[in-house]
């Protein structure tokens, strides 16, 4: 019997190639992501600092305290252009995350097609080697009985 070949084995490997880049692409938004929410984490430290600093200070001049406030709302508009960049970033990955499970079903789908053609030929492969096996067994019962037919009119 022939060996097992699965037609669409081509398009198979061609379907996991897109399946690891879709999900390589998912992990380099995600590595974004975090550092989006790690730039997120210093601004609210370096603001927090920054409030301690009036908080903890017993006496502020005014020129300082005008540079801490310019400073201070420098900060919250990099925070809300951050926090942008983060709701912009988590639609990217979510949407990257729908295209990675569409990836993962185009294979699964390949390969239960795969393991079902794989089964069928397996089948077929028993039930021809089951007929081998009964037609080598009559051929020699045959083959018996004929000797043994020729022996006896001997």
């Amino acid at each position: 019997m022939r060996r097992f070949d699965f037609p669409l084995e081509q398009v198979l490997r061609w379907r996991r190639t897109q399946f690891e880049l879709e999900e390589f692409r998912v992990r380099q938004l995600n590595e974004e992501l975090g550092r989006i929410g790690e730039q997120l984490r210093e601004l609210t430290a370096a603001r927090d600092a920054s409030v301690r600093t009036i908080r903890d200070a017993e006496s502020i001049d005014g020129a300082y305290l005008n540079s801490l406030a310019t400073y201070l709302l420098r900060l919250n508009h990099s925070t809300e252009a951050l926090r942008l960049r983060q709701t912009e970033q988590g639609r990217r990955v979510a949407e990257q995350d729908r295209r990675v499970i569409a990836a993962r079903r185009r294979v699964r789908l390949l390969e239960k097609l795969r393991s079902r053609l794989l089964e069928t030929w397996k089948a077929d492969l028993a039930r021809e080697t089951e007929s081998l096996a009964a037609e080598s067994y009559l051929s020699l019962w045959n083959a018996e009985r004929l000797r043994s037919r020729r022996e006896a009119s001997a």
